[in-house]
């Protein structure tokens, strides 16, 4: 009897596991059909839908929409800067060439004024330097003991910062500017938006021997539809080109510099797309919701296309995002779309299944480590040092490479593999004992408590945005109240549809076989019941009791199972060395 029930538990335990992975397929299938469904051949949509409906790559309707974006193209661009580079992602995803399109949107940057430019040049000792730009000549500049400049050079060069920088002039970006000191020397440029206080050290300092030279040029560039940078135009703008092989240095100081007042269009996500700093993936770790999800201050979108950006960043099998994708299957509406939204659902279908696109010649990807007759391997992206091969494709978002990559331990990279209820504070890396990318080099941490108002998938702020509404649901602090979007309960489990009534029967009818099992065998339940009590133990049937010392088989001490995770998605890093955010010009003494 004893038997008979093990396996009548083991039966329903695997009957209920495998029909909650499958709401998890079924809901998915469901989405992409529910956007196949909005998108119609992709015959009267928008231009942004269109392509994010490419990026998404349903089963139908791909080939239609790659035919009707091209057609919306006017002189080699769409409308606007935004949908131009949203465009170039998809069509470069559909393997069509974009040299065309890409030299037009390299041709719409213009230079940033909005930023402040400083040149620090510094020695060891005190010394004599002179500089020259626009065939003018500037002698005796002195570099002092306490490392201030005794005077400036012309109109380009003023002294600034209490004489220890020069500040750069905003008509002089682009210019030629040449250093010669007598002694060694080093020449570091720094920048700042607006009135802020933190400068922010570009990683070109250079440095030269006595009577060396050092030539430099500051190129501070940005996107918009104006003589005015617009920061989503330049996000969009530079993660397209850094797409497509171009080298985006050049709008780095103004997308770091102006993240934090852009903050509403979800910048730490896009800025750790474009250079992989640990700094950024915390500060997006930090700003999940306890739900799972993101949702950006003021954000003019919605919490469903902020958390797909979230997603696209950090990878889909982060270990943050496991508890995010929970939350995404069960906000669908009845359709199996996210607010009825194409936009949305792309969003969120390109984040978390990132299938494959296709090659110049139009057929699928072919997987890199498949390819007859060759040795070509998938590594880390950024960690190929070999010739990188983006014809062929990868899992875990890994790069193609001719070249292997021996992997550290997680133990040997300072990290730890988190455990299947925990999550990582910060990034995460692949490693020997973590192909799927999942060891934490940061902290690992329980879940979090919920408070009533976000185990509801709600939001607890100060106040309600406009196209929210207050709820009665309670928040950690009585200074904030609980928001939810106007006529949507995204949070709230769905009741049974159409798609999973089949499972609640099979639940039902499996507790109904276990309930008659239990009737027919009741006599001899009572009589094992009434034996434990009376502590007389009974022997199984053809297993001879345990001996004294005999440990169990299975579950002693530190016996644990460890859950295999799906693949994750590596930042592509930038070409050459991008800005470091928030680290001051240092000063030698």
């Amino acid at each position: 009897m004893r038997k008979v029930g093990v396996m009548l538990l083991f039966l329903l335990v695997v009957s209920i596991s495998g029909a909650l992975a499958e709401v998890n397929s079924t809901d998915i299938d469901k989405a992409y059909e529910c956007l196949e469904n909005k998108i119609n051949g992709c015959s009267s949509i928008s231009t942004q839908d269109t392509a994010l409906s490419i990026l998404a790559t349903p089963d139908a309707g791909f080939d239609e929409c790659v035919t009707r974006l091209e057609g919306l193209q006017s002189a080699g661009y769409w409308g606007n800067i935004k949908d131009t580079s949203l465009a170039i992602l998809a069509l470069d995803h559909a393997g069509k060439n974009t040299d065309d399109e890409i030299e037009w949107l390299k041709s719409q940057s213009k230079n940033s004024t909005d930023l402040t430019w400083y040149v620090q040049v510094d020695s060891d000792e005190e010394t004599t330097c002179r500089i020259i730009y626009d065939n003018q000549t500037y002698n005796d500049i002195d570099i002092n003991e306490d490392k201030t400049l005794s005077a400036g050079a012309g109109s380009c060069l003023t002294r600034a910062n209490n004489n220890y920088f020069f500040s750069l002039s905003p008509t002089c970006l682009e210019k030629q500017i040449n250093i010669e000191c007598e002694n060694d020397f080093i020449v570091a440029l720094a920048y700042k938006y607006g009135q802020s206080a933190t400068l922010n050290l570009l990683d070109k300092t250079q440095s030269a021997a006595a009577f060396g030279s050092i030539s430099f040029e500051v190129l501070s560039k940005c996107f918009g539809a104006s003589s005015v940078c617009d920061f989503e135009s330049s996000v969009w703008a530079s993660y397209a080109l850094l797409e497509s092989g171009e080298d985006i240095e050049d709008y780095m100081p103004y997308l770091i510099a102006t993240s934090e007042g852009n903050s509403k269009f979800m910048s730490e996500a896009f800025l750790y797309l474009m250079t992989s700093y640990d700094s950024y993936s915390a500060e997006l770790i930090s700003d999940q919701t306890a739900s799972g999800y993101w949702e950006a201050p003021n954000t003019p979108y919605s919490r469903f296309y902020d958390t797909a950006l979230a997603i696209l960043a950090l990878g889909a099998s982060n270990q943050n995002v496991v508890k995010t994708l929970d939350w995404l299957y069960f906000s669908t509406d009845s359709e199996g779309c996210w607010q009825g939204s194409i936009r949305d659902t792309a969003m969120i279908l390109w984040a978390t299944e990132q299938r494959a696109g296709r090659t110049g010649a139009g057929a699928a990807q072919v997987y890199c480590e498949e390819v007859d007759n060759e040795d070509y391997f998938c590594v880390p992206s950024g960690s190929c040092s070999g010739e990188s091969l983006d014809n062929f494709y990868c899992a875990n978002s890994k790069s193609c490479c001719t070249e292997d990559v021996e992997l550290s331990s997680c133990a040997e990279l300072n990290g730890s593999i988190c455990g299947s209820t925990q999550t990582c504070s910060g990034n995460t890396a692949f490693s020997s004992d973590s192909d799927s990318g999942s060891c934490c080099l940061a902290e690992c941490r329980d879940p979090v408590e919920q408070n009533a108002c976000e185990a509801a998938g709600d939001v607890c702020r100060s106040s309600c945005n406009s196209n929210e509404e207050e709820s009665t649901l309670s928040c950690d602090t009585s200074s904030e109240v609980c928001c939810d979007f106007v006529g949507s309960t995204p949070g709230d489990e769905p009741e049974p549809t159409s798609s999973n009534w089949w499972i609640w029967v099979l639940i039902v009818l499996i507790l109904i076989v276990l309930g008659l099992l239990a009737w027919v065998y009741r006599d001899k339940i009572k009589s094992a019941f009434n034996k434990d009590n009376s502590g007389q133990n009974k022997p199984s049937s053809g297993m001879p009791p345990r001996g004294p010392g005999i440990p169990p088989r299975m579950g002693g001490p530190g016996y644990s199972s460890q859950l295999q995770r799906p693949p994750s998605r590596q930042p592509i890093r930038p070409q050459g060395l991008p800005p470091k955010p928030g680290f001051p010009p240092v000063v030698r003494s």
